[in-house]
């Protein structure tokens, strides 16, 4: 069995389980998800919930792989115990090619996993899980036309808690207005009459800096809507302009147009720790 324990937001939570897909069919393990997690909320952390249903992907729930760590208990008593062999716990940075890993039957995975290169082997099969079943809101047909031409250009702008929660303000920083105008220009160096469509948390800050701007859209957003909707709608645009957010990230690479150019930021985080290696190798890095 492999437990993914999911953490964070919307994107990583899909980066954990592209990961936890990818590694159950190359090891022939059933996969289940651990959602411990977001029982436990730590002081000055945006509180986060379980966001992967909308997709429509039917996976076991498991939240008791947190209490099979007990200090003092042996391999041998544990597998009395459970009758279970004794989990490896993978972190990032592991090696899979390790004989232990691969002869185990019992794997936990921890950590965001953020690089394309844990479930590449797997691609097709991950993307299919997350956009077979994807639906979106009636509201959203007004922008299928305007998404689905080859020159339109997802623009998305994360603000929100980056802005509201000092924590994630400083690890993550915001996207200043000067990087999008940067990548707007530059698109339209690679496209002809480009259609830009803005998708944020904040979309009237969005529309005061970019109404100026001829072909731009603003996609409406709505508390009641999944983001999921909006993510399967930033997947139908051909190209794309990301920010330091792995739900860009996602809405982007979901993309099927082998054509697409995508643009974004060559520094991940605020602080010293950036993070290039979540970018594919074609994206252009701004």
């Amino acid at each position: 069995m492999i437990v993914v324990k999911l953490m964070g937001g919307l994107g990583n939570q899909m980066f954990q389980y592209a990961f936890g897909r990818s590694l159950s069919l190359k090891m022939c393990l059933p996969l289940t998800v651990d959602l411990s997690w977001f029982n436990n909320s730590i002081s000055g952390e945006t509180k986060r919930y379980y966001e992967l249903e909308p997709f429509g992907i039917s996976i076991p729930v498991n939240t008791n792989s947190g209490k099979i760590k007990l200090p003092g208990i042996t391999s041998r008593i544990f597998r009395k115990l459970t009758g279970q062999q004794v989990p490896i716990i993978l972190h990032e940075g592991f090696d899979i090619s390790k004989k232990k890993i691969l002869n185990s039957k019992y794997i936990i995975i921890e950590g965001y996993f953020q690089q394309e290169e844990y479930f590449a082997e797997h691609a097709s099969i991950v993307r299919n899980d997350f956009l077979r079943k994807c639906t979106f809101s009636p509201p959203l047909n007004s922008y299928l036309n305007i998404v689905g031409n080859p020159f339109s250009v997802s623009v998305h702008v994360r603000r929100g808690d980056y802005i509201t929660n000092p924590n994630a303000n400083i690890y993550h920083g915001v996207m200043p207005r000067d990087y999008y105008i940067k990548a707007i220009e530059q698109m339209k160096e690679m496209i002809t009459a480009p259609e830009f469509i803005f998708f944020s948390d904040d979309i009237n800050w969005c529309r005061d800096n970019f109404y100026s701007y001829s072909n731009v859209s603003f996609v409406e957003t709505d508390p009641e809507r999944s983001p999921v909707s909006d993510l399967w709608l930033m997947s139908r645009c051909s190209n794309h302009i990301i920010g330091n957010s792995s739900f860009s990230w996602w809405g982007a690479w979901l993309s099927q147009n082998l054509k697409k150019r995508i643009i974004a930021p060559k520094t991940w985080f605020s602080h010293a720790q950036s993070k290039p290696f979540i970018l594919p190798e074609k994206w252009i890095k701004l």
